[in-house]
């Protein structure tokens, strides 16, 4: 999580984050030169600040585990709280390909792998569909056990409603009964597909000069998984399609222009 004078970037995995954070940082002078020399010994005022949080899931359905830059909405300070809250997002079908290739999943897999292995015997070593599978079933396991019952959640919705409302278990429960979808209007939200010009007015709106701007075009991309501008054709078939559409049903709730209905649509986010 990123703080500065005017926003507060959360750092959605998946999305771009590491690049805006990248951008955020060189601009404040936080990886080199004397700005950060004078902060590193307490001279000048600080105008950034990176904090730092368990990543924590809605306590009702996962423990604590883990400490990274990911912090959620509902760890914001209280004080940070009246600043422009931004994030960014990604459509699902390229973001799930890019979870894929990166495969953080095989090193670190959600349950015992043993018991992984019972269903899944050539794990790591998954398909595209079979990885979209085993999202489902593994991913947010607790959380999911309940969500069976009525209306499966995908792991991206999952993901999303962790990391964003203000309570999740009351989100989800909203949407299991009756299918209320909060707003998010709290949020600024960025787009990955177009994320340098939706970077650069948003840091110009927040009052950075053309000289800061001109970060966001030096940038390269930050942890590129090796999907990053693939052909997603190569990966879906119109059953894992309608796959996502089923289950990620909240997302695109939320937003609903990200939702195609066929493969030949899919094109549209190659670059992304």
């Amino acid at each position: 999580m990123i703080v500065t004078n005017k926003f507060v970037l959360l750092n959605f995995p998946k999305t771009g984050s590491s690049f805006a954070r990248k951008v955020i940082k060189d601009i404040h002078g936080v990886n080199s030169g004397w700005k950060h020399k004078l902060l590193k010994i307490g001279l000048g005022v600080p105008k950034f600040k990176e904090l730092y949080f368990e990543k924590i899931y809605d306590i009702k359905y996962i423990n604590k585990c883990g400490v990274d830059q990911h912090g959620c909405f509902r760890q914001i300070p209280d004080e940070q709280l009246d600043k422009v809250i931004v994030s960014i997002i990604r459509n699902p079908y390229s973001r799930y390909v890019s979870a894929y290739r990166y495969g953080w999943w095989k090193n670190n897999p959600p349950v015992d792998i043993e018991e992984i292995k019972e269903k899944s015997p050539n794990f790591p070593e998954l398909s595209f569909e079979e990885y979209m599978k085993f999202c489902l079933v593994y991913s947010r396991r607790g959380m999911l056990k309940e969500c069976f019952e009525s209306k499966p959640i995908g792991m991206y919705s999952l993901l999303f409603i962790n990391f964003f409302s203000r309570i999740p278990s009351v989100t989800i429960e909203k949407y299991l009964n009756n299918g209320i979808v909060d707003e998010f209007s709290y949020i600024k939200f960025l787009k990955n597909e177009d994320l340098n010009n939706e970077l650069e007015h948003f840091l110009c709106s927040m009052g950075y000069r053309d000289k800061d701007l001109e970060k966001v075009g030096e940038t390269k991309k930050q942890n590129v998984s090796g999907s990053d501008g693939a052909n997603l054709e190569g990966f879906y078939t119109q059953e894992l399609l309608e796959f996502v559409n089923k289950y990620d049903d909240y997302f695109f709730r939320v937003f609903p222009e990200y939702k195609i209905k066929t493969l030949g649509e899919l094109s549209k986010f190659n670059d992304c």
